[in-house]
């Protein structure tokens, strides 16, 4: 070994007692709660490009990711990570059909686009900016907007649909005083 490289490591090893640095550690629960959101994120904005996209960055979908329920691996249906992660596996090969159900509202895929606007509505959209007393009310005021029966963020959805509003929702996750009164169906979702 030279001899420069023995000062170097006296003085880390002198380094690391004096600062009491510890090798570093993940917690493996938080590393599992985590993974999926990442692999998801990851294959959706790999696989959902151009106007097969549902998030303007990844960034956006690891923020939403948060929100939505984990499920169970494997899952095929209903609103979870799991089931957006298999829909964001399978995009390539039928991407007007999987993206959009690997994206925020499932599609009826990975649910139904009001039933996952609603949950997450609540979730992303609380107190300043929160706008239904419950569930409910959020349930009767998305289906008497329109569902274009698709998902794509290229171009921004506008208008009264709920692909405006889960738009919106997605990245209000990032600017909520900006995009939550556009979620709840103010201009230009009305």
């Amino acid at each position: 070994m030279p001899r420069l490289m023995f000062p170097l490591l006296a003085c880390l090893c002198a380094c690391e007692s004096v600062l009491s640095i510890e090798e570093a550690t993940v917690d493996p629960a938080l590393d599992q709660a985590q993974a999926p959101c990442q692999r998801y994120c990851d294959l959706v904005t790999e696989n959902c490009q151009g106007h097969d996209a549902v998030y303007t960055s990844k960034d956006v979908c690891l923020s939403l990711c948060g929100s939505m329920p984990p499920g169970e691996p494997g899952m095929t249906s209903g609103h979870s990570v799991q089931c957006r992660l298999h829909a964001a596996e399978l995009a390539p090969a039928e991407p007007s059909f999987y993206c959009p159900g690997a994206g925020p509202g499932g599609n009826g895929v990975c649910g139904e686009n009001c039933e996952s606007f609603c949950q997450l509505v609540a979730l992303v959209c609380s107190g300043e900016n929160a706008g239904y007393a419950d569930e409910e009310a959020c349930f009767s005021d998305c289906t008497a907007v329109s569902d274009l029966g698709t998902f794509s963020i290229d171009p921004a959805p506008r208008g009264a649909m709920i692909q405006c509003r889960l738009y919106h929702l997605t990245n209000a996750t990032f600017e909520p005083d900006r995009h939550c009164s556009h979620a709840l169906g103010a201009s230009p979702c009305k």
